[in-house]
């Protein structure tokens, strides 16, 4: 019998990575889903396993865009879902997101 410190255990991280990663393909190819739009949600998913939430001063620097067209691709990711489904796999984006949009964390 093999003892529980040899068997292999799922990386916790899995889920919530693979989770952005579908969201980012299926993002790419919504045609409702503008390219500001799917940038910013690349930027988001490299914090899905993040403990505190990206300042969204620095998610602007590294998708350069502009505070305002960072707001309406976040805007446009929430209003379409995308925000939403990755703040489920991810407790610091939901508190982003609630901080943004006023939904509950």
């Amino acid at each position: 019998m093999m003892s529980t410190m040899h068997t292999p255990v799922p990386h916790m991280y899995a889920a919530p990575l693979y989770a952005a990663e579908r969201l980012l393909a299926e993002a790419i190819h919504d045609e409702h889903v503008s390219v500001d739009a799917v940038v910013v949600l690349d930027a988001l998913a490299e914090h899905v396993t993040a403990e505190e939430p990206p300042a969204l001063e620095a998610v602007a620097e590294n998708t350069q865009l502009t505070r305002e067209e960072l707001a309406a691709a976040l805007g446009d990711l929430d209003d379409l879902g995308y925000l939403e489904e990755l703040a489920e796999h991810a407790p610091p984006l939901s508190a982003l997101r609630a901080s943004l949009f006023g939904t509950a964390a």
